[in-house]
C-alpha cells in the first residue's frame, strides 16, 4: 500500500509542477525549438541575399555596359534589348 500511495505522490508532485511553472515549461520547449530551427532559417536567408545580390549585379553589369555603348555612339546602349522593336515604335509615332 505505501509503495502506491508514493507513485501517487510522486505523480501529484509533478503534476502539481507542471501546472504552477507551466510557462517555465513552454519556454523551455519553445527555446529549443528555435535553436534546432533557426540555422535552417538563417541558411535560407543568406541564400536569398546572395541571390539578390547577384541579381543586382547583373542588372549594374547590364547598366554599365549600355552606358559604355552610349558613350561611344551605339543605338544599343540606348535601347537596350528591346532596340528594334522602341526604334520601330520611334519611326512609326514620328510620320
Amino acid at each position: 500500500m505505501t509503495r502506491i500511495f508514493c507513485q501517487l505522490l510522486g505523480v501529484l508532485l509533478v503534476v502539481g509542477f507542471m501546472l504552477k511553472y507551466w510557462w517555465a515549461i513552454a519556454l523551455v520547449v519553445a527555446a529549443v525549438y528555435l535553436y534546432r530551427r533557426a540555422p535552417g532559417w538563417w541558411a535560407a536567408h543568406e541564400a536569398a541575399v546572395k541571390a539578390e545580390q547577384r541579381r543586382v549585379a547583373g542588372v549594374a553589369a547590364r547598366a554599365d555596359a549600355q552606358h559604355q555603348q552610349v558613350m561611344c555612339g551605339d543605338e544599343r546602349g540606348l535601347w537596350g534589348v528591346a532596340s528594334s522593336a522602341m526604334r520601330t515604335y520611334e519611326r512609326v509615332s514620328k510620320s
